[in-house]
């Protein structure tokens, strides 16, 4: 949550770019941080969208895609200078999960990225630089249910963790 020098207060919501975050297999067109913006903090009828920060369906990780929306996104500017001053060095940060490595499959996979990127100006889509983004961590999600169940945590071809037979 930012305001801006005109007193605009601008925000992002994290869904899916299908819009249909009920879908058990995601959406193929990846997630989107939707940017929403009002001249009042509190009165939540002025809240509108205006535009779109983000929406893919990569991963820093060639093998993986995108099904669902972002994870506890942040985006913040890696230069000390203003915001408007430097726009070449931005950190979208966001846990990303889904199944894999396509939508039919019962594996889910869950990992933080640091996806690097810029802005042309200040309120444009953030454009990603995939080359020097990464992942920040692997895990897998082990379901309360079934705790000490073979087939989840298992090691897949890569050496990464996965999670197998849904949740």
């Amino acid at each position: 949550l930012t305001r801006t020098p005109d007193g605009i207060w601008r925000t992002a919501i994290a869904i899916d770019a299908c819009n249909v975050t009920s879908d058990h297999y995601g959406c193929p067109l990846g997630a989107r941080e939707q940017i929403w913006e009002s001249t009042s903090l509190m009165n939540t009828s002025e809240w509108k969208p205006n535009g779109v920060l983000l929406e893919s369906n990569k991963t820093c990780l060639d093998f993986l895609h995108q099904h669902t929306e972002f994870v506890t996104p942040d985006y913040v500017s890696l230069s000390r200078k203003k915001a408007s001053e430097s726009l070449n060095d931005r950190l979208f940060l966001t846990a990303t999960y889904g199944p894999g490595p396509c939508c039919q499959f019962s594996t889910y996979w869950n990992f933080a990225q640091a996806i690097i990127g810029m802005e042309e100006k200040v309120g444009d889509p953030f454009q990603p630089d995939w080359a020097r983004s990464r992942p920040l961590d692997w895990s897998a999600f082990r379901p309360i249910y079934s705790p000490g169940r073979r087939e989840f945590n298992q090691t897949g071809k890569d050496g990464l963790y996965i999670t197998s037979n849904g949740f």
